[in-house]
């Protein structure tokens, strides 16, 4: 019997790029997927964004990407265009429940349509009903990538060690 073998094409890749405060970022993301991105406020999770959809170019390094990319910035609406690369940057978070549950449809469709969503939210739950993996963004480099459920555990250890930290 014949294997059969199957090919996931990367959509993006990050090739040693730096732009602050991303630093020497290295990360391939395929077609088709929903790719959870997670970090503190100034990790480097929007500029990640704004290099995925091709809004910026880095200083350093390069951003591959198999098609044009679009973005959607926290208040614009939810409306999910079709694109190869399509970043979403904490859009979710000003919407009604109404409005993120039709959203999280159209990522479905997208997804199986090929394209490549990064979507950037510090909604643990979100991200773990719709995302195929995690980025953890750590002070501009990936701290962690892969299964939901794993990194998000990482990433709930990372935020109490912080609490810690700081007597909170």
């Amino acid at each position: 019997m014949a294997a059969v073998v199957i090919l996931a094409f990367m959509a993006l890749g990050f090739r040693g790029v730096s732009s602050p405060p991303l630093n020497d970022f290295d990360a391939e993301a395929p077609d088709g997927a929903v790719i959870g991105v997670i970090g503190e406020d100034d990790a480097g999770t929007g500029r990640l964004l704004r290099l995925a959809a091709g809004l910026e170019t880095p200083a350093s390094g390069a951003v591959d990407r198999s098609g044009p990319g679009k973005f959607l910035g926290p208040l614009d609406p939810l409306h999910l265009p079709q694109a190869a690369v399509l970043a979403i940057d904490h859009t979710f978070a000003m919407h009604d429940r109404v409005a993120r549950e039709r959203a999280a449809m159209e990522l479905a469709e997208l997804r199986r349509a090929g394209a490549t969503v990064f979507l950037a939210s510090h909604d643990e739950e979100l991200l773990a009903a719709v995302a195929d993996e995690i980025w953890w963004v750590d002070k501009g480099r990936l701290a962690g990538k892969g299964d939901p459920v794993e990194i998000l555990c990482g990433w709930r250890r990372h935020v109490a060690n912080q609490m810690r930290a700081s007597g909170g």
